[in-house]
């Protein structure tokens, strides 16, 4: 049996070969030491005792400055939050309140019309506005500290929170009884502001008080927890409040737990401690109170002086300190171990972290705060540049090298705007490749500051897009040959006097097949006989109104036909009219599909890189970061053990003292993104959904405003940061079709959106009814660089734009109009160059004698 267990034996002593040693020497050491620690134990006394006060007063104020964090952590949540309900307070005030026991309640007193219903419910007496009212509360049980407590009823709490109202920073109030009945309890309540922003004066932040975070300490809680941790010498400890400028500076007296159970009278207890001959003091800063910790021996402090009454107590002891040393270290050699295995896992984590980023088709680089050396780019950087990572590293200038030579001047200007701004920058450059190619790059670069606020570097992402701008100049040339094919145009056009007679006449296809001979006739001859009274009222309505009219027949070969009456307007008076004439018989069977398809062309213009599969990226961002917040939950109580172990380390470059904490808020913000992503994929997928050119429905303009302005968020976010929406109440519906209109209004306000030469600019949504016409108006205005006075009667016209060079193929406002003008509507479009453009859209009410007629 010995033979058998002989091996196990021996590993066991070559595994902890250490600790057999320090076991060895630690026994020698105690048998040499009783012989002489007799004397030594007399000469000690004084010095172990200060170590002992030294040990015991760190270790609570360690304990008083560490209970201030909860309150912080809470203000951090309800800053990060926003609006936070009883619920969610409660899930986040009730862990913070099980982990530190030494806190009886924590409050909140919130400031906001939000809340103001709350406070009113709990408001007392007049109803004074400046009284602190507990707007949600967590609290032990038992305690009156809760929800129904009036802050206002004790001088000294209000006097704290309103010294933190003045000083914008936390403080902390004198002592109050934790009982109603009884007085032997006591402790102070803590209050930090809540702001709902940085600023750089008090008024500024006393301007911007969103309320306070509150809560009581137990002072016999904390100061029994501190303590507790040690074992019991004899030592006293008394707590004054250093500030307090009256008699209320006594705050707790923790006696010994040798010391006999029972009452104590301040006074006395104050008097035995000022005239301790033996004394330590050590200075506790609380907010803005500064607390001192007086430790004094008291009649039963054990020194070493209890272990001269044998030697071989002394020896006892000595072994025993070296069991649990031995026992110590053994368990340290396994923690190491353990840690040793968990950094292994943390760095298969970062390993799998830096293979996902990089895996991207997008260059991630990082540069420093000058620009002058590269931190890191990532493998794609080879792929489109053509040169190694390695050598980019050695020479960062490679990097601009690479970029051709006409724009190689825009990068470092960006670097520069990036530096000296606090918007990313984003910049188009073309990059030569070694094979032949032309390379066409979007970069964009954001500046990294550290806590002073200074740069510290600069990060970018350079995304290829060459086959989007290949796109784009495809798109251009086919609008270019569109262009040539309208200038061709076989329509007929012609101008005629108030009467009908011809004028003048192109030589397009002809109305009639006897129109040849149509000059010096009169235009209404060249119709359908049954056609030619509406064409004359249509004629007299344009020169009376001077507004544009809309006739549609059928020829006698079967084949439909448009006749378009425009006024020519000149001295405010109508000497003639222009009368064309289009074959509309493709234009009616393919009008719904060509809406649709203009429909689709919006959704490319507004999601332009957004890939086809983009959800299933996105689904895994979602599992993933579900996964990770899993991951998190498990890590933290290791990192928290770590940090009070080995004190501060780093993760990702952040510090878990200052920054850990708030990680996993980080991790569920990436999934609520991730989550929002779906649900714009989702309203695209809507947009493109089929629509058979139908005008029979019962429309909500309102309705369809919202999801238009809905479906542009992205691109209100990208192009202003001062977008207004006001409907009118009870709208009347008119009678069309939705995603015609639909696809109406998200033309309009992304014109007026990429009007604006800064977010600065203003675009402004609304809708009015015009009782007196029976007509609902929407009306787009925005402050963006206006519209040329010779440009704006030209602006509905097709394939006319004044966006060329950025991609603009002049449908939108075409299409726009034809569809407005098929619900029986106007657009008006007011433009000054400089100031501004107003569109107003008017469409007839359901049941109106417009919609009647039509």
């Amino acid at each position: 049996m010995l033979l058998r267990q002989l091996p196990d034996l021996i590993y066991l002593i070559k595994e902890h070969a250490v600790v057999w040693l320090i076991a060895a020497v630690g026994l020698s050491i105690s048998v040499s030491a009783f012989l002489v620690i007799q004397e030594q134990f007399r000469t000690q006394r004084s010095a172990e005792f200060n170590w002992v006060a030294h040990n015991r007063s760190r270790l609570l104020k360690q304990g008083l400055e560490s209970a201030l964090e909860p309150v912080r952590l809470t203000r951090d949540y309800i800053q990060a939050s926003g609006r936070i309900t009883r619920n969610q307070f409660h899930l986040a005030a009730e862990p913070l309140l099980n982990r530190n026991p030494g806190i009886e309640m924590i409050g909140l007193i919130l400031f906001g019309h939000e809340y103001a219903q709350e406070r009113e419910d709990r408001r007392t007496g007049s109803g004074n506005r400046d009284s602190f009212i507990l707007t949600h509360a967590e609290a032990r049980t038992g305690s009156r500290f809760n929800l129904e407590f009036s802050i206002d009823s004790n001088p000294v709490l209000r006097q704290a929170i309103e010294r933190a109202e003045v000083n914008g920073e936390m403080t902390v109030s004198g002592r109050v009884a934790l009982e109603q009945q009884s007085h032997d309890d006591y402790g102070v309540m803590v209050s930090l502001p809540i702001h709902r922003s940085l600023h750089d004066s008090v008024a500024e932040l006393h301007q911007d008080l969103a309320g306070f975070v509150v809560a009581i300490l137990r002072l016999d809680k904390l100061t029994h927890l501190a303590i507790s941790y040690l074992e019991p010498r004899g030592v006293d400890l008394l707590i004054l409040d250093e500030s307090a400028t009256d008699e209320g500076g006594f705050l707790e007296y923790y006696a010994s737990r040798l010391q006999p159970a029972g009452g104590f009278d301040e006074e006395s207890i104050a008097a035995r401690f000022a005239g301790a001959a033996n004394r330590v003091t050590e200075i506790a800063l609380m907010a803005d109170r500064k607390w001192s910790i007086t430790a004094v021996p008291n009649v039963r402090f054990l020194s070493a002086e209890a272990f001269s009454s044998g030697a071989w107590v002394i020896l006892t002891g000595g072994a025993l300190l070296t069991l649990l040393l031995s026992i110590y270290l053994l368990r340290t050699r396994l923690s190491i171990k353990e840690r040793t295995m968990m950094n292994q896992l943390l760095k298969d984590r970062e390993e799998l972290f830096w293979q996902m980023t990089e895996t991207v088709d997008d260059v991630f680089w990082a540069v420093s705060a000058d620009g002058s050396s590269l931190l890191y780019i990532s493998p794609t950087f080879e792929t489109i540049w053509g040169v190694t990572c390695e050598a980019a590293y050695a020479n960062p200038r490679l990097f601009v090298d690479g970029i051709h030579p006409e724009d190689r001047h825009l990068r470092p200007e960006a670097l520069e705007r990036a530096r000296t701004g606090m918007q990313p920058v984003e910049i188009f450059y073309r990059v030569p490749h070694p094979d032949g190619t032309q390379r066409w790059i979007r970069d964009n670069l954001f500046p990294v500051r550290d806590a002073s606020g200074a740069v510290s570097r600069l990060v970018g992402v350079a995304e290829d897009i060459s086959e989007k701008k290949q796109a784009e100049d495809a798109l251009r040339d086919s609008e270019s040959k569109l262009r040539t094919l309208f200038n061709q145009s076989p329509d007929t056009i012609m101008t005629v006097d108030g009467k009908g007679s011809i004028l003048l006449m192109n030589h397009g296809i002809s109305l009639e097949p006897s129109a040849s001979r149509g000059m010096q006739r009169n235009s209404a001859e060249l119709l359908p006989v049954n056609y030619r009274e509406d064409y004359r009222r249509l004629l007299a309505l344009v020169f009376a109104s001077g507004e544009v009219s809309y006739l549609p027949y059928q020829s006698e070969d079967g084949s439909w036909r448009e006749i378009r009456i425009v006024p020519i307007v000149e001295s405010e008076e109508i000497p003639a009219a222009m009368v064309i004439s289009t074959d509309i018989t493709e234009k009616r069977n393919l009008q719904a599909q060509a809406i649709h398809n203009a429909r689709l062309a919006s959704i490319g213009v507004m999601a332009t890189g957004v890939a086809h599969d983009i959800n299933n990226p996105n689904n895994a961002i979602n599992s993933a970061a579900t996964l990770f917040s899993h991951v998190w939950e498990d890590a933290l109580p290791l990192f928290r053990a770590y940090y009070r172990e080995q004190g501060d380390f780093s993760l990702g470059g952040l510090s878990f003292a200052t920054e850990g904490e708030a990680l996993g808020s980080l991790i569920a913000e990436i999934r609520d993104n991730s989550r929002r992503i779906e649900a714009i994929v989702s309203n695209l997928k809507q947009l493109g959904s089929s629509d058979h050119g139908e005008l029979n429905e019962r429309v909500d303009i309102n309705s369809v405003l919202r999801a238009a302005v809905k479906m542009l968020g992205s691109n209100i976010d990208k192009y202003t940061g001062n977008f207004a929406v006001e409907l009118a109440e009870k709208l009347p519906p008119v009678r069309g079709n939705l995603r015609q209109l639909e696809q109406v209004f998200l033309n309009v306000i992304l014109n007026a959106l990429q009007s604006l030469p800064d977010r600065s600019r203003a675009v402004r949504v609304e809708s009015t009814i015009d009782s007196e016409n029976c007509m609902v108006v929407v009306r787009v205005s925005d402050e963006g660089g206006g519209i040329a006075a010779e440009d704006v009667p030209r602006v509905t016209e097709p394939f006319f734009t004044t966006r060329m060079e950025r991609g603009g193929t002049g449908l939108g406002l075409y299409i726009s109009h034809t569809i407005i003008s098929n619900h029986q509507g106007v657009m008006d479009i007011a433009s000054s160059q400089g100031k501004g453009t107003v569109v107003t859209l008017r469409l007839p009410q359901m049941n109106s004698n417009r919609q009647q007629r039509k």
